[in-house]
């Protein structure tokens, strides 16, 4: 089940649902995208506290580069959970790269 309510402004306002086999729920609240915004400009300080921007580059370098960085960490976690919940199997090759694939053998 997925659903999204949304404002008239058009900006995401309700509970994400995401419903799998074992009735595991994902839910996400979307955040006003200005305290987004914020959270993403401190944590990009908080990894260069010596960091100094005009409004351009702040808009075309540190959020990209913030946007990037919390992706790949909430890949992460959400892999880190989806392995944990027999969901998703983590496979490391000789090299210590670690690839990632559909449990099918249903021991979930």
């Amino acid at each position: 089940m997925l659903k999204v309510l949304r404002k008239t402004s058009g900006i995401p306002v309700a509970n994400c649902q995401l419903t799998t086999r074992r009735n595991m729920q994902i839910k996400t609240n979307q955040k006003n995208p200005k305290t987004r915004i914020e959270e993403q400009i401190i944590g990009y300080l908080s990894r260069r506290p010596d960091a100094k921007d005009t409004l351009r580059g702040i808009v075309e370098w540190w959020l990209l580069e913030q946007k990037l960085y919390t992706s790949q960490t909430e890949v992460k976690d959400a892999l880190a959970g989806l392995v944990a919940g027999n969901l998703v199997n983590a496979r490391a090759s000789s090299c210590g790269t670690i690839y990632y694939s559909l449990n099918k053998k249903g021991d979930r």
